[in-house]
């Protein structure tokens, strides 16, 4: 990466952490980092959601490493093990990144690019836990007939939690992971 796409994404992060999406703007990120106005824009087309997306795309892909761990389990118990372990990884990606996160919020109810890209991720997610499903299905570890519609509830639920998790430490990490995963098992193992 160039050195003045890098100042900007530095001085972008810093303010977004600081002011959040609505207060941040692209002349207050050129400022920081010592660059016109329009050499924001030349590296970053939608400006500062370009640069937001750029920032989160680090923490997507801490998220995407955990969910693309390939594992073949023999056991139901194995699975709960993965299941449980997995959201634990996904916590502490949040615990990490909670504050980027919280302004990624913000900005998705303002922003269609940003929304677009979190729907994204959650369909990828989605995808990747009815591959899991399916394999379970076929190694008769479970019953389930619609892996994809099974996966969308299961991701729906997920992906409500990680959120209501980095908006607001009302839970711990692990009793959300506890009941997730009971809920995971009990849902499609039974």
């Amino acid at each position: 990466m160039n050195s003045v796409k890098e100042k900007i994404i530095n001085s972008a992060f810093d303010i977004f952490m600081d002011k959040g999406y609505v207060e941040t703007t692209v002349s207050q990120i050129s400022r920081e980092a010592g660059v016109a106005y329009g050499t924001v824009y030349f590296h970053f087309r939608k400006g500062k959601d370009d640069v937001l997306l750029k920032i989160f795309t680090f923490v997507m892909e801490e998220f995407y490493q955990v969910l693309d761990q390939e594992f073949q389990v023999q056991t139901v118990q194995q699975n709960k093990e993965i299941i449980y372990g997995q959201m634990m990884s996904s916590f502490e990606i949040v615990d990490k990144n909670r504050r980027i996160m919280q302004v990624v919020w913000e900005a998705k109810g303002k922003s269609e690019i940003v929304y677009h890209t979190l729907h994204q991720l959650k369909e990828r997610f989605i995808y990747r836990i009815a591959e899991d499903l399916k394999y379970n299905r076929e190694n008769g570890l479970t019953a389930s007939k619609d892996d994809l519609l099974n996966a969308r509830a299961l991701m729906h639920m997920i992906w409500g939690f990680i959120w209501e998790y980095t908006l607001s430490e009302q839970f711990k990490a692990n009793e959300i992971a506890n009941a997730i995963t009971t809920i995971y098992m009990e849902g499609v193992y039974s």
